[in-house]
């Protein structure tokens, strides 16, 4: 169900020009999960949401989603509540590589950074300063 509302706002926004997102792609390999968003006029404050286990009973619980790391420039941060609250915590920028500017952000991110169970990753993609949001499920 959230995939397809945040779908829906992605496809809402482009129809009313506020959601610039082109591309949105995800890949992992055997040490690191690599995350490109794509579009224009994205600006560079995004925040990147990863709910590792796939399960909206962990992490910041946001839209029937539990989103259990937020990547926040070259930081990263964990969630460790099941609750709606602002809670996060620092685990660092170790393992962690972002590229961004207007029209694209590549990350890459250690899986050793992002641990959990489950083999399903959701990630969520937030521009901070406009309404721009995208998805992507990952089966890793």
């Amino acid at each position: 169900v959230l995939r397809r509302l945040l779908r829906r706002a992605v496809r809402m926004g482009k129809k009313l020009g506020i959601n610039k997102i082109t591309k949105e792609d995800i890949r992992p390999d055997a040490d690191y999960v690599y995350i490109c968003i794509e579009g224009s006029g994205l600006g560079t404050n995004g925040q990147i949401y990863i709910d590792r286990d796939n399960s909206a009973s962990t992490g910041f619980t946001t839209g029937g989603a539990g989103m259990d790391y937020m990547l926040e420039g070259s930081r990263i941060y964990a969630h460790p509540d099941n609750s709606s609250s602002w809670s996060w915590t620092e685990v660092g920028s170790s393992g962690v590589t972002v590229v961004k500017n207007s029209s694209v952000y590549e990350v890459q991110i250690s899986k050793s950074v992002i641990s959990g169970n489950g083999s399903t990753i959701n990630v969520t993609f937030k521009d901070i300063n406009l309404f721009k949001i995208g998805v992507t499920i990952l089966d890793l």
